[in-house]
């Protein structure tokens, strides 16, 4: 083995053993608050920060797109949630001989076309916020917004329990939202399926001639569709305006082996479950919950 072949194994091996780990647990307590930009300590409850990141397997760019959440995740701990779309035709369309497997989802795709559209990918949002009249962010820009956001008002909280029936693969989600302030008619509550560490093709450009730039990584945070049938936006929690203290809790469900939803089936050991309540009107994400299947 040449000295550029073996240089290239050992990156690339050191890659797979950082961003290989499985879809890590997350202790309790959930509420936690920062005094430091990287340091957290249990506490009052927080606004945390839902980050989307739009990608695609077939996008030689987008690697260094989850470098970043990679990092920022592990550097803002659960005060942080993540999640990438493999969205659009362009790079995330089956093609070829490697490419076959379609990691695209109905629910991504509606999401990708209203919010990104022709801005492409690597792409994003950071709580589906505008910024100087902008929605969509760079993947270099996230940091910077993700410092803005978390020091906003948190305006409700979410609490999470998921059960697993491992005979049937049915997965049951309840979500207890609580109103920190008043929240408007018709607020969402949306549950996605995310998984991590899917292993498959990437193209990424960052690796030169004449190696392939075609490798297998584990693809993190991958979102695998809504949970239940409330599409990509999720479901109203009230007709009528929430009061400060109220509690509202939903339950839905989803069949982990069910073809006519998995275009290739999940594996629920690196599955969590990703809960956002959004304002009605402009969508910006309120408050933003992970947590592991169990």
């Amino acid at each position: 083995m040449n000295k550029f072949f073996l240089k290239l194994f050992i990156a690339s091996l050191s890659f797979v053993i950082i961003i290989g780990c499985g879809c890590d647990e997350i202790q309790s307590p959930y509420k936690r608050i920062t005094d430091g930009p990287d340091t957290n300590k249990p506490g009052k409850i927080i606004r945390k920060v839902f980050v989307e990141d739009y990608t695609g397997y077939r996008c030689g760019n987008c690697p260094k797109a989850g470098d970043e959440v990679v990092r920022m995740a592990n550097l803002y701990d659960t005060n942080i949630v993540v999640l990438a779309l493999h969205s659009g035709a362009t790079f995330a369309k089956p093609f070829g001989v490697k490419y076959k497997q379609d990691f695209r989802t109905d629910e991504g795709e509606q999401l990708f076309k209203d919010f990104i559209g022709n801005a492409g990918q690597p792409n994003g949002m950071v709580n589906r916020a505008v910024f100087e009249g902008q929605r969509v962010v760079g993947y270099t820009g996230w940091d910077s917004k993700y410092l803005s956001e978390k020091d906003k008002i948190p305006q409700a909280w979410i609490d999470i329990k998921t059960e697993l029936n491992t005979t049937t693969n049915d997965l049951k989600v309840t979500a207890t939202v609580t109103a920190l302030e008043g929240l408007k008619p018709n607020t969402t509550l949306a549950l996605y399926l995310v998984e991590d560490s899917v292993f498959y093709w990437q193209t990424d450009y960052r690796i030169k001639p004449p190696a392939d730039d075609n490798i297998e990584i584990y693809h993190r945070h991958v979102m695998r569709g809504s949970i239940g049938n409330t599409g990509a936006y999720g479901e109203s929690l009230s007709a009528q305006a929430i009061n400060k203290g109220a509690k509202i809790t939903k339950i839905q469900s989803v069949n982990l082996t069910d073809n006519n939803k998995f275009l290739f089936l999940p594996n629920a050991k690196h599955c969590g479950v990703i809960a956002i309540v959004s304002d009605p009107d402009t969508r910006e994400v309120l408050q933003v919950q992970e947590v592991h299947v169990k």
